[in-house]
């Protein structure tokens, strides 16, 4: 999958969640999220949702590939660290996070958004036709025997 479908995907995926968490589907407390106790979000992981998701939306759309890179390494080790971190502790500045739904969560999304940046490149290369390859190669070869003599 390339980097610019993750960072648009899972973008629209917080802006979603955000937006539940306001409309008291997943929140802002847990007797208004359908979930109760297991998963709720509170305001802070709304809006923190909304920004995040529409930062990575932007950069999927917007961005050249190296700043599409930038933000996945970012986006994806933000997620990781903080799924991490939810193990240690329930609490993230004002933010309370559910373990293990948000760490799961949290920990998957940023796995994807990291391996979609590590592959990045690798995508790139398999765009060209082997034929493609093959022109290229031989004409870069003609050039330098043509250059020797």
């Amino acid at each position: 999958m390339k980097l610019k479908t993750v960072l648009i995907v899972t973008g629209i995926f917080f802006i979603l969640l955000g937006i539940l968490g306001f409309v008291r589907v997943l929140g802002p407390t847990s007797q208004e999220s359908i979930f109760g106790e297991l998963w709720w979000l509170d305001k802070t992981e709304n809006w923190s949702h909304l920004v995040v998701g529409l930062v990575s939306v932007i950069f999927g759309l917007f961005a050249q590939d190296s700043g599409k890179k930038i933000w996945g390494w970012l986006y994806g080790i933000l997620l990781v660290v903080v799924s991490i971190y939810s193990i240690i502790t329930s609490h993230l500045l004002k933010v309370n996070l559910e373990v293990p739904v948000e760490e799961v969560l949290y920990f998957t999304i940023g796995d994807i958004v990291l391996w979609a940046t590590v592959n990045s490149n690798k995508a790139k290369k398999e765009i060209l036709h082997p034929s493609a390859i093959r022109q290229v190669q031989a004409d870069s070869e003609r050039n330098r025997m043509g250059q020797m003599h």
